[in-house]
């Protein structure tokens, strides 16, 4: 009878020590290599991406808390990903986008990804005025295979296609994204919030190629769409919305 009990206090143990370990939230993290371009003459680099179909997108700027009143919001880093490499264009440096930068950005071949994309897209076209096409909110695609996800957030996405979420350190996602020389935990937060989309929507190639129909016709469908904009009722408050939240803004956004 003693040695019974002991098994069954063994068990027990066994069974919350495993209870304990899968219960935890699992994260993802960029492992590849990060790439910091400083200033528009090291913007050769990205030449490496002009041959790329598909990129991940994002763009990083001050919270309204580190602003004074009146002092416009500007990108501070924009950064642009493929499955191994992520580069940290510091926009808030730049005087001008060079050709190389604007090649990419302006192509009609290489698609960019990510979700509320379009706050950053419309966000950078004002600021220098010049033009990003084929971009794609990951959310419509998303829509296409699972139409009846509750969350559909950048984290909620990436937890539903690679089985990790996004770890959201408010104190990173409020920095000073302008910081001359950024930290390793801005250089992590930002390569991952681009470089996971893509993960995202190869997850995604891989779903379509079994049980939908091709990947590439719904992104061709859903190139430079705005999220939403087949909703009358919510087309103006969404579109103008993402415009002017912040990034400490975005991450109650990205929580649904």
């Amino acid at each position: 009878m003693f040695k019974m009990y002991w098994i069954i206090f063994f068990i027990l143990i066994a069974l919350i020590g495993l209870y304990l370990l899968y219960s935890k939230k699992k994260y993802i993290f960029f492992e590849g290599r990060i790439i910091t371009i400083d200033s528009e003459n090291q913007c050769y680099k990205l030449r490496e991406f002009q041959s790329s179909k598909f990129l991940g997108f994002d763009c990083e700027w001050l919270s309204n808390k580190k602003l004074s009143e009146g002092i416009p919001k500007k990108i501070a880093i924009m950064q642009i990903s493929n499955e191994t490499v992520c580069f940290i264009i510091k926009l808030h440096k730049f005087k001008y986008i060079p050709k190389e930068l604007d090649t990419i950005l302006a192509s009609n071949k290489i698609y960019k990804f990510g979700v509320n994309i379009e706050g950053d897209v419309s966000r950078y076209e004002k600021e220098w005025d010049e033009k990003i096409n084929c971009w794609i909110d990951i959310r419509h695609l998303s829509d296409e295979i699972f139409p009846n996800l509750p969350k559909k957030g950048l984290s909620s996405l990436s937890k539903t296609y690679t089985g990790y979420e996004l770890k959201k350190n408010m104190k990173v996602i409020c920095s000073n994204w302008e910081n001359w020389i950024l930290s390793d935990e801005q250089e992590l937060y930002a390569a991952t919030d681009a470089w996971v989309s893509v993960q995202i929507v190869n997850t995604m190639s891989i779903y379509t190629k079994s049980k939908y129909k091709k990947l590439s016709t719904w992104i061709d469908k859903y190139k430079n769409i705005v999220y939403g904009k087949k909703n009358k009722s919510n087309k103006k408050n969404k579109v103008r919305s993402f415009e002017k939240l912040d990034n400490c803004e975005m991450y109650y956004l990205d929580k649904r």
